[in-house]
């Protein structure tokens, strides 16, 4: 196991950064209640069944930084029905802009995901690194 070390005290977010979250599930995911759409239960409505979202394992969700704010990053992976909160977001190696990443940024971690945008709950959220 190596941890992340988070990028150069120098580095600038740009949109367009590719970026992943590494997300460990030990028990197979389900959807719950709270995530079902509320119309879809009722006192006429059975209630859904949970289903698997998915199985145990990891999983490296990987998307690109929509924008960037002074303390926070989004970026569009979509981790509503994840279980990621806290997970580390780290630089991709692949199909970076060179303006704005070097090779030695590559698996740098970026933020530390913080959610789903409330207004959007397709886009992650991320604190910006160092804190």
């Amino acid at each position: 196991f190596r941890p992340f070390l988070p990028v150069r005290s120098d580095f600038r977010y740009a949109i367009g950064q590719r970026v992943g979250m590494a997300m460990v599930h030990m028990d197979a995911a389900h959807a719950t209640l709270r995530s079902v759409e509320p119309k879809t239960t009722g006192p006429h409505l059975p209630a859904p069944t949970p289903t698997p979202l998915l199985p145990s394992g990891v999983y490296i969700c990987t998307g690109t930084i929509t924008y960037v704010d002074e303390s926070y990053i989004e970026y569009d992976i979509p981790t509503y029905h994840l279980a990621a909160l806290g997970s580390i977001v780290f630089l991709l190696d692949q199909r970076q802009p060179r303006t704005t990443v070097q090779r030695h940024d590559h698996g740098r971690a970026v933020a530390i995901h913080t959610g789903h945008a409330w207004h959007r709950p397709n886009v992650g959220c991320g604190l910006k690194l160092p804190l």
